[in-house]
């Protein structure tokens, strides 16, 4: 076994959202830490714990890279697509219904009008209203909330606030 202990090359970025602050519904607070070090971002609120650690870029500085990474790159390394989504499939269903020509209103009306708690709901419909094959491929996913919540966090609070570090301090010192 091997264990290591040593003073931590961290910055942290602690937040408090006011009740005036759009995001204050969804994150009451926030603690953001950079691990210059070993690349690591670790986020702690009473919106989620994410964390995840990248492979050391040898001539970056890892609050450059954080402090610009975009929210799409960003939700694909803390979170997978794995929440029903009703309004994506519904939209990727009325997609495919239109480009396979049909015409039949009252398919439409009662596919905007349904509500799908799930995809087991979703499937149901498509198969007894619909009667179409393999109607698993229409259920579509998205990101969880919470996940979203913090990547807009991260993008609109977070990141200028590591820029604004890098300006007022410089750069921590590479271990």
């Amino acid at each position: 076994m091997y264990v290591s202990s040593g003073k931590a090359n961290v910055v942290e970025v602690s937040i408090r959202l006011d009740k005036d602050d759009k995001l204050y519904q969804e994150c009451l607070w926030a603690r953001a830490y950079l691990d210059i070090d070993n690349w690591t971002l670790s986020f702690v609120s009473d919106c989620g714990n994410f964390s995840y650690e990248w492979t050391k870029e040898k001539h970056s500085h890892f609050l450059d890279f954080v402090s610009s990474i975009p929210a799409s790159y960003l939700i694909d390394k803390i979170a997978t697509e794995d929440v029903f989504s009703e309004e994506k499939s519904k939209n990727y269903l009325l997609e495919f219904l239109r480009e396979s020509g049909e015409d039949d209103d009252t398919i439409y009306a009662s596919l905007r009008d349904a509500s799908f708690r799930n995809e087991v709901e979703l499937i149901d419909f498509i198969e007894d209203i619909l009667e179409l094959p393999d109607a698993e491929q229409y259920c579509c996913y998205d990101y969880p909330h919470k996940a979203k919540v913090f990547v807009k966090i991260f993008t609109t609070i977070i990141q200028p606030e590591i820029k604004k570090y890098i300006r007022n301090f410089g750069y921590p010192v590479c271990n």
